[in-house]
């Protein structure tokens, strides 16, 4: 005979009813614990997406938040408050006797307003183009004097002395030129240039990146069908474009694709306007 007791009905249903909750809670506490659920993790996430910046080799889907603090204080109509689809075309590195004239007469052509950040170096050797940036209706700003990167970011008193040097040489070129704003040299973004960053806003300027790039620092003469896909594929039908384009001596074909660039963007609805907005 079978001398095991069966267990009364009742007690045996508490036993299964403490078991599910305790099972129950162990579940909820796993769930609370994953990273899709932790918002201490997913806050640490946005945070540093937010924190990064577009690269050369990469763009970020963003306006730069140094042109929308400056739009959102602006009541200029000719700024970046503007709710159409604007695009800033910017030029870096110039001017050079190669490709900054042949830059010049499609932005002519075309009747476009672009932003030159030229290096004070070069601007002494060519004020005359610099002059002529000026004189058609163009923003000049600063890209420091020589993009010497190692002198630059190993304090922020360098960046500051050459930023200024690049300044003096500007004034002696455009009468009365104040403008503030300038550019990093490979964007202002990274967490080392904090310091930078800091000092720069302190001394009253303006610094700005870029959201979309046309590829020309991926050779010296990059073939102009390569530079207008680069446009296309880095636009991504942004309201406020920022598109990085160089105008350094080995650029023609930066020129020769300008055109394309112009036309497509065109199409996209996009009219074209300078960042005076951020020179004062």
């Amino acid at each position: 005979m079978n001398n095991k007791r069966i267990p009364h009905t009742k007690t045996l249903n508490f036993f299964l009813m403490a078991s599910f909750l305790v099972m129950s809670v162990l579940l909820s506490g796993c769930a609370r614990n994953t990273p899709e659920n932790n918002n201490n993790n997913s806050t640490t996430l946005i945070e540093e997406d937010k924190s990064s910046q577009p690269t050369e080799n990469s763009t970020k889907n963003e306006t730069p938040s140094e042109i929308k603090e400056d739009a959102n204080n602006s009541t200029d109509n000719d700024t970046v408050a503007d709710p159409e689809k604007i695009a800033y075309l910017t030029f870096d590195d110039g001017p050079s006797t190669e490709v900054t004239p042949e830059i010049l007469k499609v932005l002519d052509e075309y009747n476009v307003k672009a932003t030159f950040f030229v290096l004070g170096l070069k601007a002494e050797r060519f004020p005359e183009l610099v002059l002529q940036e000026h004189n058609n209706g163009h923003i000049v700003a600063n890209h420091t004097y020589g993009h010497d990167e190692e002198y630059l970011y190993a304090n922020p008193d360098n960046f500051m002395k050459d930023i200024h040097k690049a300044e003096d040489v500007l004034k002696e070129i455009i009468p009365g030129y104040d403008y503030k704003l300038i550019r990093f040299p490979q964007g202002a973004f990274q967490k080392s240039k904090a310091a930078h960053r800091e000092v720069v806003s302190a001394a009253g300027y303006h610094y700005v990146d870029w959201n979309c790039i046309n590829g020309d620092y991926l050779a010296n003469t990059l073939e102009t069908d390569k530079i207008l896909e680069q446009i296309k594929e880095t636009y991504n039908n942004q309201k406020k474009l920022i598109v990085l384009m160089h105008d350094a001596t080995p650029k023609t074909t930066t020129a020769e694709a300008l055109p394309a660039v112009i036309e497509f963007l065109q199409q996209e609805g996009y009219t074209f306007k300078t960042l005076e907005a951020l020179t004062k």
